[in-house]
């Protein structure tokens, strides 16, 4: 790329500071984060202690179901619960270390193409990018999607890069379309693809090979869970998500030099990917992260002469950049509330419901919940329907709808629940406390199903819990007659 701030030789010392400081400064980041952990998180540690255990990577033991969206996430914790390393723990600590090398990464990308003080501002810039540090102690694949990412655009075009390219083939659900299209736009072999090339379809289509032998299924069952709405609300729901940070990789896709656009244009597959899924309801823009980090290595092209990009720039970091609330509480060295989760106080809540399951219901019992992280990691020894469908190959397959509208009340009162735990946003009422719930639809409809109401009773007592953003949410528990 011309550019008029490339450094000379003489001054690249000056950029390992520029680099190092600002990862010193993320250290403050992660420590205000480090506390949060997602529901979604946990179904990776329920698969993970399940697959060191040697009874295969299932939710329920003897029900093969592909609930988790990365392979690679998975092995990586399996691994450490077989060395004996508390998961929790390490998924922090993998995910933590994965968003400062992503930043490391970036700098990498950076340093040639901007002066030392740009390339801090950049680096600063990054870290502040809300979802990287959020997401990255919360046990979910994210900050790992993110490094791989960033090597892969730090050492595009080499076969070096293959490497981190390939396992990004099994990071994620839409890995097999990254791979492919990251190789059709390689520099050295844009037409054909080459013996080494191929080989980065080892991991992907090794995963794919086990996916179909082992789940019977071409797609993760999360895939079948989440993309079986309608394509125009799905569409509009992707684009809605992605607009702000897809207009600033367009901009800088046309504004960049016909030597690097081929790199560019692979960010723009990335983020089409996220929009053809329908984006996603987690905070802080999870899926889109890797994107919006990344997004500071428009940074040069702005300095080159192309100014009017620092308009949608400056849009797009306004959707991704942490508000100054929470910069002040981590230059303060606090840590975030349990109302700063994505599912609120769940954790603790699902802790204690654990504890009275376990004196009401046998070992073995199979209980219906809508959310399938916590409670069920908690009750190893327990059974457990997942009434969204990520974990329920039935309702993921023949349930209408997109993720979170799928439910299947007859289905769940077919295979008699032992227990089902249920929601409601108001406290609930003396005379009913399953009367006008207002949580989720299924739910809603499985409280409504005759065969619930002849067959189960509801347990005196009920959880409340803070959720996100600190609204009160009422767990309540039916049990089988």
């Amino acid at each position: 790329m011309a550019n008029s701030t490339v450094q000379s030789p003489n001054r690249r010392h000056s950029t390992i500071p520029a680099i190092v400081i600002p990862l010193l400064i993320s250290l403050l980041w992660a420590k205000h984060f480090w506390p949060h952990l997602s529901d979604d998180g946990a179904i990776f540690f329920r698969y993970a202690e399940n697959l060191a255990a040697g009874h295969g990577p299932v939710w329920n033991l003897g029900e093969p179901v592909e609930g988790f969206s990365s392979p690679l996430w998975l092995l990586l914790l399996s691994a450490a619960v077989i060395l004996g390393a508390p998961v929790i723990a390490v998924a922090k600590w993998m995910g933590i270390s994965f968003a400062l090398l992503s930043l490391i990464c970036l700098g990498l990308s950076l340093k040639d193409n901007v002066e030392a003080p740009y390339l801090s501002a950049s680096m600063v810039g990054a870290s502040l990018t809300a979802g990287l540090f959020y997401w990255a102690p919360s046990g979910m694949e994210t900050p790992l999607v993110v490094f791989l990412w960033s090597v892969t655009w730090y050492l595009w075009g080499t076969h070096r890069g293959l490497i981190p390219l390939s396992l990004l083939g099994v990071a994620r659900p839409e890995g097999a379309l990254l791979v492919l299209s990251a190789l059709l736009l390689w520099k050295d072999s844009p037409k054909a693809l080459k013996g080494i090339h191929l080989l980065s379809f080892l991991p992907v289509g090794l995963w794919f090979c086990f996916r179909l032998w082992y789940y019977g299924d071409f797609f993760p069952n999360t895939y079948y869970a989440k993309m079986g709405g309608a394509l125009t609300e799905r569409l509009l729901s992707g684009w809605n998500y992605s607009a702000p940070i897809l207009l600033v990789w367009g901009c800088a896709f046309f504004s960049a030099e016909k030597s690097v656009r081929r790199q560019w244009l692979w960010i723009l597959i990335g983020l089409l990917s996220v929009v053809w899924g329908g984006g996603d309801w987690m905070w802080w823009g999870r899926l889109l992260v890797p994107f919006s980090m990344l997004l500071w290595l428009a940074f040069p092209v702005i300095l080159n002469g192309r100014w009017w990009l620092i308009v949608p720039f400056l849009w797009g970091l306004s959707h991704v950049l942490l508000p100054y609330k929470g910069v002040l509480a981590c230059l303060q060295l606090k840590t975030l509330p349990e109302i700063g989760w994505q599912e609120g106080t769940l954790m603790p809540s699902s802790q204690a419901q654990a504890d009275v399951i376990r004196t009401i219901l046998p070992s073995g019992s199979l209980i219906a919940v809508n959310h399938a992280g916590f409670l069920p990691y908690f009750l190893p020894e327990y059974q457990f329907i997942d009434m969204t469908g990520l974990n329920d190959h039935h309702i993921a397959h023949s349930a209408r709808g997109a993720l979170h509208q799928k439910y299947d009340p007859e289905y769940v009162l077919s295979r008699a629940p032992n227990a089902i735990l249920f929601h409601r946003r108001t406290p609930p009422p003396d005379e009913s406390m399953l009367s006008e719930l207002d949580y989720w639809a299924g739910e809603t409809a499985l409280a409504a199903h005759p065969d619930f109401k002849a067959n189960y009773s509801v347990l005196g007592d009920y959880w409340v819990r803070k959720a996100s953003g600190g609204s009160t949410v009422y767990a309540i528990l039916g049990l089988r007659l």
